[in-house]
């Protein structure tokens, strides 16, 4: 019996058929170990650094659709210490007035300045409301009774309430922070277009000016005198705002000084003996 199985194994063996099934299935599973040790790693390899090189792109776009800011200059912050300085700057003020003056032939005849207001920036009013909610939470009565002064206040047009001091490191931060608004009043006279003129090269400063409230009325003239309209005097009262930084002072350098023109060396008035004896000598030749 055995000797039949082993020669019925050994016919099927020594078929064709067989013998090519068997060498395409050990064809296969040799390349399919050489796929998994030789060609799979370098396939993934291949893949991860294609996903990389997606992903970078798919960045590269995302920073080509946002630029970079440019960089402030020195140039940038001088300009702008110029329209806000740290300091009032009111002799470099006046001096800038008196040349639209002169540029302009109009006649600046008053200048009051001295009124000064303080604006609360952004970060002064978070740390300001910040410090209202903690006290409000603290005592609520008081904070009921705060809140409906204030918005009666806001809504009748009346004073509004000062915010509440700041204490702690938050105090530290918001004191002193802010812009000083300066207000100048200015009365120019002059022809209408001469005061015009002066109205227009205000805002060619380089100090930042806003130009509040201004009124312009003619200048009575003389009764014995006739002049043209257009050279009738007009007077333009002027209420300008200037802006001080101070809190940032010791952030942005100040203004250098104006310069002072050296006064002309004056001639000594005296006279010693031997020159007035010779003055004397000259007139008496001269006659």
């Amino acid at each position: 019996m055995k000797k039949l199985q082993l020669a019925h194994c050994s016919n099927f063996l020594k078929n064709p058929a067989t013998i090519i099934v068997m060498i395409a299935l050990a064809g296969i599973i040799v390349n399919m170990m050489l796929y998994s040790v030789l060609i799979a790693p370098q396939l993934l390899e291949k893949s991860s650094v294609m996903s990389t090189l997606a992903n970078l792109e798919g960045q590269k776009q995302l920073l080509d659709a946002k630029p970079i800011p440019a960089k402030v200059t020195d140039q940038d912050i001088e300009t702008l210490v110029k329209q806000v300085p740290v300091n009032e700057e009111s002799a470099r003020v006046v001096s800038s007035l008196k040349e639209i003056e002169k540029s302009t032939g109009a006649t600046v005849s008053n200048i009051n300045f001295g009124d000064q207001k303080t604006n609360q920036d952004n970060l002064t009013n978070i740390l300001s409301n910040a410090a209202k909610q903690g006290a409000s939470a603290a005592n609520p009565g008081t904070a009921n009774s705060q809140g409906s002064q204030t918005s009666q206040g806001q809504g009748t047009g009346g004073p509004q309430q000062a915010p509440a001091p700041v204490t702690g490191a938050a105090g530290q931060n918001a004191a002193g922070q802010g812009i000083s608004e300066n207000n100048w009043n200015v009365v120019v006279t002059g022809t209408y277009p001469q005061v015009v003129d002066f109205m227009n090269r205000l805002y060619q400063m380089d100090r930042l000016i806003n130009i509040k409230q201004w009124s312009l009325r003619a200048t009575p003239a003389a009764s014995n005198t006739q002049e043209p309209a257009q050279s009738e005097k007009m007077t333009l009262n002027l209420v300008l705002s200037m802006y001080t930084a101070a809190a940032y002072a010791g952030q942005f350098r100040s203004l250098p000084p104006l310069p002072v023109n050296a006064p002309e060396k004056r001639q000594d008035p005296t006279m010693t003996n031997e020159q007035f004896i010779n003055m004397l000598k000259e007139l008496a030749g001269a006659k």
